[in-house]
Parts: structure tokens; C-alpha cells; sequence
């Protein structure tokens, strides 16, 4: 498979991806208080969100490392002249 190929292949890949919408983000949002500060009392009225938003978070950014770790694994070609 040429270079070309290769790259067409996981640009194609990668347009695949569905974007990811994180909990996390929306209940940061949701949480903070005027000041910035989290409001901590909703947090913990809302401790099975938050948790099941951390494991969100945890499991797409361990994804995002395995998907960035193969791309990196790929063996360098040298470039055409």
C-alpha cells in the first residue's frame, strides 16, 4: 500500500469518529456558581452524575491515547524527492 493510500485510509478512519459530547462539560457548566467556583452542595446532590461523568471522561480520554499511540506506531516513510 503506498503512502498515499496509507494516509487516505486513516483520514478515512478518523472521519469516522462520532464527535463526543462529555458530561462532564455539561455539568461543569450546570455546577458553577457566578464566581467560578463549583457549588459544591449540587455537586454533591448530584454525586451519581458526576461520578458516572468521571468514568466518561476517564474511559474517552484512555481511548483518545490508545488511538494517538497507534497513529504513532506507525513506521515513518520516507518522503518522495
Amino acid at each position: 500500500m503506498s503512502e498515499a493510500e496509507n494516509i487516505k485510509r486513516v483520514v478515512a478512519i478518523l472521519n469516522k469518529v462520532p464527535e463526543k459530547h462529555l458530561l462532564l462539560i455539561d455539568l461543569a457548566n450546570e455546577l458553577t456558581l457566578k464566581n467560578g467556583d463549583l457549588d459544591m452542595n449540587a455537586v454533591l446532590d448530584r454525586q451519581a452524575e458526576v461520578n458516572l461523568a468521571i468514568v466518561e471522561a476517564k474511559a474517552y480520554v484512555n481511548a483518545t491515547v490508545r488511538a494517538a499511540n497507534a497513529l504513532k506506531a506507525l513506521k515513518p516513510r520516507a518522503r518522495k524527492k
